[in-house]
């Protein structure tokens, strides 16, 4: 588990946290959860909402249409 101030460390890397200060990170990061997912699991399907903003900590996920890739997000 990661600590509230490696979030931030996290999140200061984010593109769509750039504009953001340092405190509203610490906000941000307070409220987070970490969510560990097995190889090949589904997060969410097509047409469904995702219930939250997901980021890749660690690993790498797969984000596919018809069985293709459209996209492989990976951690830094």
């Amino acid at each position: 588990m990661l600590t509230v101030i490696e979030k931030v460390i996290f999140l200061q890397d984010v593109e769509n946290f750039e504009f953001a200060s340092t405190e509203d990170l610490a906000r941000i990061a307070a409220i987070t959860e970490e969510v560990t997912c097995a190889g090949n699991e589904t997060i969410y399907r097509e047409g469904e909402y995702p219930d939250a903003m997901y980021m890749v900590v660690d690993g790498r996920v797969r984000l596919h249409r018809n069985g293709r890739d459209v996209l492989v997000a990976t951690s830094n």
